[in-house]
Parts: structure tokens; C-alpha cells; sequence
């Protein structure tokens, strides 16, 4: 696709790094990356949102359905979200760590390859979250003394806040390792606390963001979409994969031999993430 000035060619390799460029770290090399990959990660922006196009659709066109057929419905046009994330996660991914990015066919590539896990993670995803939303308000409905109503809900605030940072590490664990599902949230489970005070930092930017957006009207939700969706995508990738990359990538790595094949490396090793839960603070 030759694209529209440029903008939305989806297979033009982006420009790279300059051969002989001092490399940059921390916030410096998040800018100077973001800044370069702008329009990319706008176009992978715009791609995602196109996977929700048919879901839209389907919920306007079944306003007036009666529940026990609406539902149905909705949950199948639901399901290819799941696809759709492991792909647009795979692409921010790939710019995190400057590699080359063929926009359309590498995004539902992965969509493809982790179809049956993204599917059943997504379903999951959405079953707990209907679970800790039912709760928060069952319990408050309820008339408790103060102080058992502020520990009840304290813990399911604090459990839902697990979950989301949980969802963090989820599919970017999925699109690098060949990992279980009950390994994928395990292993977020344990990236949750080790990399706490970085979902922390994300989970606040994300409040601020979302919070101004949809508080701005139809403006507001325009330019979440446009730009402020592959933003705090890339944000949130930029703060966790450094994390994965330290505790899982650099030990099995450093670990394995000259002979040890790429599948090899690509299969979690149980004793890495033990190890180094027990080693130095995040940093």
C-alpha cells in the first residue's frame, strides 16, 4: 500500500538508527524512539482501532435485540479482539526494541499464530473482570459497619488493581515465549510486584490520560484514538519489557550455551524468574 503522502503506507520500513549514533538510555532514548516512530505507531493505532469497527457495528445494529440474543452476538464479534491485541502488542514491541516492522502482515501474523491463547485470555480477562465490577458494587450495596465496608472494598481495589498490571505482561509474554496458559498469568503475576513502582508510573499516566480525554467530548475521544492509544501503548511497553527482559531474557541467554537453538530460548525456564524474584530491586 503506497499510503496517502506517505502516512498510511503500512509496509514502508521505518528509518532506523543512525550507524554511528551514540546510544541513549532512560528517558532520552523513550523520546528520541517515540519521537521517530510517531506516524508508525499512529498507523498501528488506527489498525487496532479497525478491529473494533465490526464490534461498533454490531452494537448499534442490536440495540433492540432481547438479551438472550444479543449477547451471543456481541461475545462472537468480542472474541477477534483478543487476536487483535497480541498483534498490536507484538507491534509496539517491536519498536520498543528498534526492530524492523512490516506493519499489516506481521500484525495479524501474530494475531494468527496466537489466536487460541489470545482468544481464551481475552475471555478470562473478561470474566474476572466482570466478577471484581460485580463485586465492588454487590459489597456496597450491602450494610456493613464502616470499617469491615472500607476492608472489603480495599481488597477488591487492591485485587483489581493486580489484575490490570497483570495485563501489563500478559500478551507480551505470550508473543515472546512459549508459555502455558497458566504460566502467562503466573508469571504477571509475579512481574506485578517486581516491577511494581514502573506499573505504578504507567497506571497513572494511563488514569491522567483517559480521565482529560473523555472528559473533552467527542474531541476528546477523537484524539485518544488517534493518538493517545498507541501513546500509552508504547509507554506501557517501554516501562515492562525492560523488566521481562532482565528477569526471563538476559539469564536464559547468558545461561545456554553457543548451541542452544532459538526455540530453545523462546521456552521459559521456570528456575530464571525464581532466581531473580529473590535478586535486586527493579531498577
Amino acid at each position: 500500500m503506497a499510503g496517502f503522502f506517505g502516512l498510511f503506507n503500512f509496509e514502508k520500513p521505518g528509518k532506523g538508527v543512525e550507524k554511528n549514533e551514540a546510544p541513549k538510555v532512560g528517558l532520552e532514548l523513550f523520546f528520541q524512539t517515540y519521537k521517530r516512530k510517531f506516524w508508525k505507531l499512529m498507523q498501528a493505532g488506527f489498525l487496532y482501532l479497525a478491529c473494533f469497527t465490526p464490534l461498533a457495528f454490531i452494537l448499534v445494529e442490536t440495540m433492540g435485540y432481547p438479551p438472550f440474543l444479543k449477547y451471543p452476538i456481541v461475545f462472537l464479534f468480542l472474541l477477534p479482539l483478543g487476536p487483535a491485541t497480541a498483534g498490536f502488542v507484538f507491534i509496539l514491541r517491536c519498536y520498543q526494541r528498534e526492530e524492523p516492522v512490516f506493519l499489516l502482515s506481521d500484525f495479524f501474523g501474530v494475531a494468527k499464530r496466537n489466536m487460541r491463547q489470545s482468544i481464551i485470555i481475552f475471555i478470562i480477562n473478561g470474566i474476572v473482570g466482570y466478577l471484581l465490577l460485580n463485586a465492588y458494587y454487590y459489597y456496597d450495596t450491602l450494610e456493613l459497619n464502616f470499617f469491615l465496608y472500607l476492608v472489603i472494598n480495599f481488597i477488591t481495589i487492591i485485587g483489581a488493581g493486580v489484575f490490570i498490571f497483570m495485563n501489563f505482561y500478559i500478551y507480551t509474554l505470550m508473543i515472546t515465549f512459549k508459555l502455558k496458559i497458566t504460566q502467562l498469568y503466573r508469571n504477571a503475576l509475579l512481574f506485578t510486584f517486581i516491577g511494581l513502582w514502573r506499573n505504578l508510573i504507567v497506571a497513572l499516566i494511563m488514569g491522567i490520560v483517559i480521565f482529560f480525554s473523555f472528559n473533552f467530548g467527542i474531541l476528546g475521544y477523537i484524539i485518544f484514538g488517534v493518538i493517545f492509544l498507541s501513546m500509552l501503548g508504547f509507554i506501557m511497553m517501554s516501562m515492562t519489557y525492560p523488566v521481562i527482559k532482565r528477569v526471563m531474557l538476559d539469564p536464559m541467554k547468558e545461561s545456554n550455551d553457543d548451541k542452544t537453538t532459538q526455540d530453545q530460548l523462546n521456552i521459559f525456564n521456570d528456575e530464571v524468574i525464581k532466581k531473580n524474584k529473590k535478586g535486586k530491586n527493579d531498577n
